[in-house]
């Protein structure tokens, strides 16, 4: 693939993606909150968050499970 080194960058740089995203859902969440949002709207924000968490460890492990792996 031309965008990665190798199978383990690829899963590295979907981790920092999806830590990226992680804090802007989790940010969002945290302000709802300051503004008095409904508490459905701020579980929603943070489940939200929590599934990019949740994606960033799965793709942290299959980069140490590829590590060194080419694409050939």
């Amino acid at each position: 693939m031309a965008h990665y080194k190798d199978q383990e960058d690829m899963f590295l740089k979907r981790a920092e993606k999806c830590k990226k995203d992680g804090d802007r859902y989790w940010a969002m969440a945290l302000k709802a909150e300051s503004e008095g949002k409904p508490s459905e709207e701020v579980e929603k924000l943070k489940k939200q968050a929590w599934h990019y968490y949740n994606a960033e460890k799965e793709n942290r492990k299959k980069a140490e499970e590829n590590k060194g792996k080419t694409w050939k």
